[in-house]
């Protein structure tokens, strides 16, 4: 069966958690208001921009900044918070952080091994992120 390699450097895929994340925390306050009413026309409303672009930002078709979050937030009757938190050390004691994705053909979904454990010795990247 035939594979390939993928790795996504630890900056980036912090940076896509994050903002599923704030995708997650939208669409969830969203969800409730919407019982009451609110929908997308009128968050757009609220803060003075196109209902388009309100739903290209919920979906996650086009970025969304700092401000745009805060905005929502308030539409949504929330707050927005940023807490920023140290991550748990490593397990094994290590200062290396790594993680270890193997793709095969028709495979549902990847393995994904942590720690630099290989699945299948053919086919893996190992990327890592040192501490400070």
């Amino acid at each position: 069966m035939k594979s390939y390699r993928t790795g996504v450097k630890p900056h980036r895929r912090a940076a896509a958690k994050f903002v599923a994340e704030i995708h997650r925390e939208i669409q969830k306050a969203y969800d409730e208001q919407a019982a009451y009413g609110v929908n997308q026309s009128k968050i757009a409303d609220a803060i003075g921009v196109n209902r388009s672009v309100i739903s290209k930002q919920m979906r996650g078709t086009a970025d969304i900044s700092s401000a745009r979050i805060a905005e929502l937030a308030w539409a949504l009757g929330r707050k927005a918070k940023l807490t920023l938190e140290k991550p748990a050390p490593a397990p094994d004691g290590s200062n290396v952080i790594g993680e270890v994705h193997v793709v095969k053909f028709g495979d549902a979904k990847p393995a994904t091994v942590t720690n630099a454990k290989a699945v299948d010795k053919a086919a893996f990247v190992v990327t890592k992120e040192e501490r400070p």
